[in-house]
């Protein structure tokens, strides 16, 4: 059947699990201070209007416009989240294809004088 290059399955697993625990490790680092302030900001608001509303401060006109503003805010941080974990999900995909075709490239480039196959690129 030919040559067999020699690629440690086990070792290759644990280099792929290692990129990706560092890469998510190091985006959940990032982004939880920066969700957490949002968060508690959104929640704030949301009191506020709550309290405002319960102690009949607020005009139903009010209330809407405040809740409005909220549902605005609320599906920005939303938008935000989702922009975040694409660029998490884009650094997962570079971490895991440069484990394996690493893997593949150092087994093969002894075997055929250097060739390496080119990384290839995340299309969504």
């Amino acid at each position: 059947m030919g040559l067999h290059v020699p690629i440690d399955v086990g070792k290759t697993v644990s280099d792929v699990i290692k990129a990706l625990s560092d890469v998510l490790t190091s985006d959940i680092k990032a982004n939880v201070p920066f969700v957490t302030e949002q968060a508690t900001a959104l929640a704030n608001q949301a009191r506020l209007i709550a309290d405002q509303a319960v102690a009949g401060q607020l005009s139903d006109e009010q209330r809407d416009f405040f809740l409005d503003h909220l549902k605005s805010h609320t599906k920005d941080l939303a938008l935000m989240i989702a922009a975040l974990t694409a660029l998490t999900a884009e650094k997962a995909w570079n971490a895991i294809v440069g484990v394996l075709w690493g893997a593949i490239n150092t087994a093969i480039s002894g075997v055929l004088g250097g060739v390496k196959i080119a990384l290839p690129k995340l299309v969504l």
